[in-house]
């Protein structure tokens, strides 16, 4: 009889469900999960926002160094962004480096960019709407080849952000690049 009513109210052997302990502890153990993965979802949010600055950075250096690159020899300033070129030696009294660290020393010409890579200006005080700012610092080597004076050119890019900041900034990118004169 008793077999009768329990199988009456569903409380037989064979009845299936969770009881209410279980439901919670359940329920428990769903909640830690999602703080846990709610706590990576904020960490992995600034992840992103730092490597896309760190993107837009390292665009902004590799379109220094194409500007420089694609600059005549016989020019004095880069065609893109003005920035004055180093002396060559061959037409210098002194030649401008030959020392083993030729970018040591140098005063950098400042770029400015905005959020999105784009060119401000060149030097002067910071824009309102500068997110990047780069120091270029150039020289040019020479060394004596086999029979003539030879020159390099050398490139240091340094890209950092935020462009107001007065103290140590967020991120950086620093490019060193050599390439030959023609």
């Amino acid at each position: 009889m008793n077999n009768a009513r329990e199988r009456a109210r569903g409380l037989g052997a064979d009845a299936s469900g969770f009881s209410l302990i279980e439901t919670v502890i359940a329920i428990a153990v769903i909640a830690v999960t999602f703080i846990g993965l709610i706590g990576l979802l904020g960490l992995g949010v600034a992840n992103d926002q730092t490597s896309s600055q760190q993107t837009v950075a390292n665009n902004i250096a590799a379109s220094i160094l194409a500007d420089l690159r694609s600059t005549p020899v016989y020019a004095a300033t880069s065609s893109r962004f003005g920035l004055t070129l180093p002396v060559s030696p061959a037409n210098a009294t002194t030649p401008v480096s030959t020392s083993a660290k030729p970018l040591s020393g140098l005063t950098p010409t400042v770029l400015y960019f905005d959020n999105t890579a784009i060119f401000i200006s060149l030097g002067g005080s910071v824009p309102a709407n500068a997110a990047y700012v780069a120091n270029v610092y150039l020289a040019r080597i020479a060394y004596m080849g086999p029979t003539t004076i030879q020159s390099n050119d050398m490139a240091r890019v340094v890209v950092s952000w935020p462009a107001k900041t007065t103290t140590t900034p967020v991120g950086s990118v620093d490019v060193i690049s050599q390439f030959l004169i023609h």
